[in-house]
């Protein structure tokens, strides 16, 4: 007991984008033209036509996420063999709204084809995808305002050959899209999530467009969780013997909180499922966590794995003003049978690590938290003052000292080092630095 002592007082002793085009990181002079990320010095000529064009009085707009991060865009997207470039600009007026202005190279020159004007003071993304599988590529641009969270506007431009330049085909009120084969035919559509505000609440809807004939069809639609406050991420994960593409979607549900939608394309019902999605609440309680952590593949099994939290790990302290939770987060994996359990661990992301947990070490173990050093003591629920090892940060001008020689290094910050110590009663339990180093481990 003195020994748990001992590691609560040095507990007590040593007391984690880019959001708008407005910000200064997101606009930049166009005489900045010339320097990475926004642009190279081979496409002087490129810079050239663009002040002939368009001005030096312009602003240039760096999309605030998705597959470019900068302002001028360069894709072959007639698979000529030569790339053709986009640039997305505003003028310097404090209302102008963001344009895409459309530049390709022939004989060695760089020839304006079009000048597009936004739906918004700002670019929130840009993709580029082949959606009716005729060589030519499609531009897909989600227009939208600072501080502005109730939607983008998403617009899709298709090559139209009467004047070899592009057109507008669709225009659609959007949160979040993607480009992706939902349906398995070998040639992509355009996912995207809409928020319908019928005048009292907004709902959101999955969207699947197709295109065909030079025009955009929705193809599918379900509704999707009414909670969400942003979305933060979307990932793919390919079909297999036994599940269709899944698309999982994480996204904040107020500043704290957070959830992973689920959707797929039911081939036998031609139409977009979310099969975790609470059909009378429109929520999704059985992905709801208490921390901003995302989905990852934890295993690296090539599965997708969703956070859970509803299960407070950590004991409380009696008389303690300063006590955080710690919640024990459980990995689910989605299976043709539902959410199924892959892992168990105790997340520090303020100090950037996890503990791995087995099922049984989830109802055996026991956590004790010292929030403001951020140090963690683990013991044997059977024995709470008995502690197995200790996880802590050492401040880095102390961690040459003696006294921290038997500590295990496990991430090292700026301001010190996480370490971990195992008592003696951890050592008995057959506690190693090898088991340690296999279950601690750094967020990646």
């Amino acid at each position: 007991m003195k020994r748990v002592y001992r590691i609560a007082a040095l507990c007590l002793a040593l007391l984690f984008v880019l959001s708008s085009c407005s910000s200064g990181a997101l606009v930049r002079p166009v005489s900045e033209l010339l320097k990475p990320p926004l642009y190279y010095p081979e496409y002087e000529d490129l810079v050239e036509a663009f002040h002939k064009n368009i001005g030096t009085d312009v602003d240039l707009c760096i999309p605030r996420s998705g597959d470019y991060s900068s302002a001028v865009v360069l894709e072959d997207l007639d698979s000529d063999g030569s790339n053709e470039a986009l640039i997305f600009y505003r003028n310097e007026a404090a209302d102008a709204m963001a344009n895409m202005h459309y530049f390709d190279e022939l004989n060695d020159r760089w020839i304006s084809l079009g000048n597009f004007k936004g739906y918004g003071s700002e670019v929130g993304s840009v993709q580029t995808a082949d959606l009716d599988a005729d060589g030519i590529k499609e531009i897909i641009v989600q227009w939208s305002f600072s501080g502005v969270s109730s939607g983008d506007m998403l617009s899709v431009y298709r090559r139209d050959q009467s004047y070899n330049g592009f057109k507008e085909i669709a225009t659609e009120l959007c949160a979040l899209s993607e480009t992706v084969d939902m349906d398995g035919d070998g040639s992509e559509e355009l996912f995207f999530i809409s928020p319908v505000n019928n005048g009292t609440v907004t709902q959101r809807y999955a969207r699947l467009m197709k295109l065909s004939g030079g025009a955009g069809s929705i193809i599918g639609e379900t509704a999707v969780d009414a909670s969400i406050s942003s979305y933060v991420s979307i990932r793919v994960e390919k079909p297999s013997a036994t599940l269709p593409l899944l698309l999982y979607i994480d996204a904040m549900v107020g500043e704290q909180q957070m959830i992973t939608e689920l959707l797929y394309w039911d081939a036998t019902l031609s139409k977009l499922v979310a099969p975790l999605l609470d059909e009378k609440t429109l929520t999704h309680t059985q992905t709801l966590r208490n921390a901003p952590i995302e989905c990852a593949d934890l295993n690296r099994d090539g599965r997708i794995d969703i956070p859970t939290q509803s299960e407070v790990f950590s004991e409380t302290l009696t008389g303690s003003s300063d006590y955080d939770e710690v919640y024990l987060t459980v990995w689910k994996t989605y299976t043709p049978d539902g959410l199924e359990d892959t892992a168990y661990t105790l997340i520090n992301q303020e100090e950037n690590y996890l503990i791995e947990l087995t099922k049984n070490e989830a109802k055996t173990l026991g956590l004790r938290s010292y929030p403001r050093s951020n140090c963690w003591i683990v013991y044997q629920r059977e024995s709470p003052d008995d502690a197995l090892f200790s996880v802590i940060k050492i401040p880095q001008d102390r961690w040459g000292e003696e006294e921290f020689v038997s500590y295990i290094p496990i991430v090292e910050l700026e301001d010190g080092v996480v370490s971990v110590f195992i008592t003696q009663k951890g050592v008995r339990r057959g506690i190693t630095e090898e088991i340690v180093l296999s279950k601690i481990k750094k967020l990646s």
